[in-house]
């Protein structure tokens, strides 16, 4: 599979559909949020497709405005 393994490949699209994902629900495409995004569809256990789904969409929403209330909070 050239230089990059299952794994490694895998990780890459997660990280290309986190972007794409935040992109579509007008979030801020920063580090930060690009790893939010990311361990949240690692948690949520679906496949890389599922990361462009309706559902997936609404809990990264759920999760971003989370973050900026304990962001606010401190």
């Amino acid at each position: 599979m050239g230089f990059c393994g299952r794994q490694q490949l895998e990780a890459v699209v997660r990280v290309g559909n986190a972007i794409r994902a935040l992109a579509r629900c007008y979030l801020p495409i920063y580090a930060t949020t690009i790893m939010d995004a990311y361990e949240l569809a690692v948690e949520r256990g679906g496949g890389l497709a599922d990361m462009g789904q309706p559902d997936f969409l609404a809990a990264l929403v759920r999760s971003e405005a989370l973050r900026r209330r304990a962001a606010q909070a401190r």
